[in-house]
């Protein structure tokens, strides 16, 4: 018999946890191998229809207003129930929202194997929503930490480093080779960069959150353009 995983995200947003958390999904279920599940807290998103062409199945939402209301409860005890009656031996949480709300649920359903996740070092969380965080560290079995500055982080806010495993960010190279059919001229063109420019640096990231730190960026571009005027830096 398969062991049956459930990864559970935030959202089907275009995001780096996004990413990565339903690239795994993907992986994980052409490996055949496993039984897999998929959920989300948000509903919506552009990578939910890659998803639901993997036919997994139903794909349900729990949306959230707050831990501390009413809805919560209605949403913890709805997962809880999903996650009895699918069977699930593996719920991976793959950020804040998720591994509070997920490792709580996977507590009462007494899932077997529990794996959080951690993304960034500071920045990001207020006090309480670190305590929190930490909370829900502390049901999982694992908590996997995408570098070692992370896997610090987690070992400074007291986990057992037998506790944290560091799998780093993977990138498929195919999705970024540029279309045989396309060339370079017509790529530049695309973006509005000007031909003359033979090397080009760019950030990806929202700008909702400071730890994503474009000021670095920026000065880290204007270093750059001194030493080498032929690079472009897009935004």
């Amino acid at each position: 018999m398969k062991v049956r995983i459930l990864q559970l995200v935030d959202s089907f947003d275009q995001g780096g946890s996004e990413r990565q958390a339903l690239e795994l999904t993907r992986l994980l279920h052409d490996s055949g191998k496993y039984e897999v599940f998929l959920a989300s807290l948000n509903a919506d998103g552009v990578l939910r229809e890659s998803m639901e062409n993997l036919k997994l199945g139903e794909i349900p939402s729990y949306p959230l207003t707050s831990f501390y209301d009413r809805n919560a409860i209605i949403q913890l005890r709805r997962f809880v129930r999903h996650l009895r009656e699918s069977r699930i031996d593996v719920l991976h949480t793959h950020d804040f929202y998720t591994n509070i709300f997920g490792m709580t649920a996977g507590l009462l359903a007494e899932v077997k194997v529990r794996i959080a996740s951690r993304r960034e070092t500071n920045g990001m969380r207020s006090r309480g929503q670190q305590r929190t965080q930490r909370l829900a560290y502390s049901l999982a079995h694992q908590i996997i930490a995408n570098s070692e500055a992370v896997k610090q982080k987690l070992r400074d806010d007291g986990i057992k480093e037998e506790r944290i495993t560091v799998v780093h960010n993977g990138l498929d190279p195919e999705r970024v080779m540029p279309p045989v059919n396309v060339s370079r001229e017509e790529s530049l063109e695309s973006l509005g960069v000007p031909r003359a420019f033979q090397h080009f640096v760019t950030i990806v990231a929202n700008m909702r959150h400071e730890v994503k730190d474009y000021p670095m960026f920026l000065r880290a571009a204007q270093r750059v353009n001194k030493a080498m005027p032929d690079v472009a830096f897009l935004l």
